[in-house]
C-alpha cells in the first residue's frame, strides 16, 4: 500500500478552504525572494499569492525546517504531522512583514516536542526512493506536482543546509534533479531525505 497519499492529500485538501476562483495574476517573481508582506496579509485568506504556488511554499517551508532542525533533533515527520507549523509562519510574517521570506523561515524553526507524536504519517519525502525514481524508460514514478514538490522541498533543504547557495540560482539549474535521481540510483531502498542531504549542492 501506497503510504505516501495522506501528506499529499492534505496539501490538496488545503485548496478547498479558498474561494474557487483565485482571480491574482500569476506572479512572476519566485516566491522565496519575497518578504512577508508581499505572502501574507492580515484579511484570509492569508496567502496573497496565486494558490497554485502554497504547496510549493509549504514543501520549500519543510525542507528548510528539515535541514535546520537535525542539529537539535527535529525529525522531517514531526514538521509534517504538527498542526501549528504553518499558522506558526504565517503569525510571524503578520507580526514582522518587512521580513524576507527566508529571514522569516530562519526565525521560525520549530523546537522538537518533548513527546514525540505516535504514528505520524508518513509522507512521500520520507519514502524510499524506489517509490519516486526507477530505471530507464520511466524514471520518474510519480506526478508532475509531486516533481515539483520535490525540487522545492530539495531547494528549501538545501537553502538551509548551506547558506551560500541562492534559491534563486538553483531554480534555473537543470541539474539538482539530475544528481538527486543518480544519488537514489544507487541504492532504491534509501530514504529520498537520505538521497537529498547527500546531494547539497557546492556554493
Amino acid at each position: 500500500m501506497d503510504r505516501t497519499v495522506p501528506f499529499l492529500l492534505a496539501i490538496s485538501m488545503a485548496f478547498l478552504c479558498l474561494p474557487r476562483t483565485d482571480v491574482r495574476a500569476q506572479e512572476t517573481t519566485p516566491f522565496f525572494t519575497e518578504s512577508c508582506e508581499a505572502l501574507f496579509q492580515q484579511e484570509e485568506p492569508a496567502f496573497r499569492r496565486p494558490m497554485t504556488e502554497m504547496p510549493m511554499v509549504v514543501t520549500f517551508m519543510l525542507g528548510f525546517y528539515t535541514a535546520k532542525g537535525e542539529d537539535n533533533g527535529l525529525k522531517l515527520l514531526e514538521i509534517a504531522n504538527r498542526s501549528d507549523i504553518i499558522p506558526g509562519l504565517i503569525e510571524h510574517c503578520r507580526n514582522t512583514p518587512t521580513d524576507s521570506y527566508l529571514t522569516a523561515l530562519g526565525k521560525t524553526v520549530p523546537t522538537p516536542l518533548e513527546t514525540p507524536l505516535e504514528n505520524p504519517t508518513p509522507m512521500l519525502f520520507d519514502a524510499a526512493c524506489s517509490v519516486v525514481f526507477g530505471p530507464p524508460p520511466k524514471t520518474f514514478l510519480r506526478s508532475p506536482l509531486e516533481f515539483s514538490l520535490i525540487q522545492h522541498f530539495a531547494m528549501g533543504y538545501y537553502t538551509a543546509a548551506d547558506e551560500e547557495l541562492d534559491p534563486t540560482v538553483m531554480a534555473k539549474r537543470r541539474d539538482l534533479m539530475v544528481v538527486l535521481y543518480d544519488q537514489c540510483m544507487e541504492d532504491l531502498d534509501q530514504p529520498l531525505i537520505k538521497a537529498i542531504a547527500e546531494t547539497v549542492p557546492d556554493s
